[in-house]
């Protein structure tokens, strides 16, 4: 609460800048109110709980964004490797900040792709809006990766729990994906103006998985996927 006040208080002060939460998973450090609302979301009302899933020993976080899921993850399977990729510069700066020193966490600055090469990648003044797809914001070129070439360049014979949340990207990065009977769980974001297929073709993606859907708003889909 304190922090929802601070924040934008400092704005109006002419005194922007990152603010550091002490919480129970610990450090964290907010730059704006949208940032501070990830952090109510994943850590607070536990966002990316996926109820049954234990044995978790490879984690992979597409769209880590400030590094809140990966520190849920952290917190919740202490035994986890977590690969988290993050391509929004300014982002990335701040998920290095809170994530880079925890114990077995790597991050990537590249973006999850349907293919392995080079885009244009739009920045939003609005962090959580960023996207490969959304051409709001400022252009930037990054470097992108598919999902197979990541798991195998991470040496991964199976992701026990994958979180997605890539704004618009996400039916290119599975339907590119030739091992998805190697990932056992799915907790993501289905963005349905984005996406150039329908939503029932997007989860025709997940044959084999139990799907479970939240229509948190027009625009926004929280959706698990579990292995049968």
């Amino acid at each position: 609460m304190w922090a929802a006040v601070w924040l934008p208080a400092r704005r109006r002060l002419g005194r922007g800048g990152p603010v550091a939460l002490q919480l129970r998973t610990g450090r964290m450090t907010v730059r704006d109110t949208t940032d501070l609302a990830t952090v109510g979301e994943v850590l607070r009302d536990e966002l990316y709980d996926v109820p049954g899933l234990d044995d978790v020993h490879e984690i992979v976080d597409l769209g880590s964004h400030i590094g809140t899921a990966i520190t849920y993850f952290r917190h919740r399977y202490p035994a986890a490797r977590i690969h988290g990729l993050e391509p929004d510069p300014g982002t990335f700066a701040a998920l290095q900040a809170n994530a880079g020193g925890l114990e077995g966490v790597t991050l990537d600055r590249r973006a999850i792709s349907g293919s392995t090469g080079r885009s244009t990648f739009f920045c939003s003044e609005n962090s959580l809006a960023s996207s490969l797809v959304a051409r709001r914001g400022s252009p930037v070129t990054v470097a992108t990766v598919s999902l197979d070439e990541l798991m195998g360049e991470l040496g991964l014979e199976r992701i026990d729990l994958l979180k997605l949340d890539v704004e618009g990207a996400e039916y290119d990065v599975l339907a590119s994906c030739t091992r998805l009977e190697d990932v056992r769980a799915i907790a993501g974001e289905l963005h349905p103006g984005l996406v150039s297929r329908t939503p029932e073709e997007f989860f025709a993606l997940l044959d084999g998985f139990e799907i479970s859907v939240d229509r948190f708003s027009d625009a926004s889909w929280q959706f698990q996927a579990r292995r049968a």
